[in-house]
């Protein structure tokens, strides 16, 4: 776990990055941007992934094509705030979808896809 976190942490910083800023946003987790909000506390950002992860999975639980458009909602919002308090900002966006419209079997189906991306990160991190 130890070497996890220092994967997380030596990522380089935003300055100066330029096209290669991009770069770390197309991953399902900004790294760069969850060091920048930890401070580069490694335990503390694997400890915020992993109850990320957690939360991932809460909400997804709610989240059901074809279910209560108010229930698919609730759960993409929390959703949609977990994912932004850790730079993950596809699955956010596409959290978004979900709350504008709580019944799109797209949009949903977006949000399933997101989240097993985040989720497969976040374990291949905890390695």
């Amino acid at each position: 776990m130890a070497s996890a976190g220092a994967e997380i942490s030596e990522l380089p910083s935003e300055e100066g990055q330029g096209a290669g800023r991009s770069r770390w946003r197309a991953r399902p987790v900004d790294l760069v941007y969850l060091a920048a909000r930890t401070r580069a506390d490694r335990a503390a950002e694997m400890e915020i992934l992993q109850t990320f992860v957690g939360q991932m999975r809460q909400c997804l639980r709610s989240l059901v094509p074809g279910g209560d458009a108010a229930a698919n909602r609730t759960a993409a919002a929390r959703l949609r705030a977990a994912a932004l308090a850790v730079g993950a900002f596809a699955l956010s966006a596409s959290a978004e979808a979900v709350e504008r419209n709580g019944t799109d079997p797209d949009a949903i189906e977006s949000v399933h896809s997101r989240v097993i991306e985040a989720e497969n990160f976040v374990s291949g991190l905890c390695r």
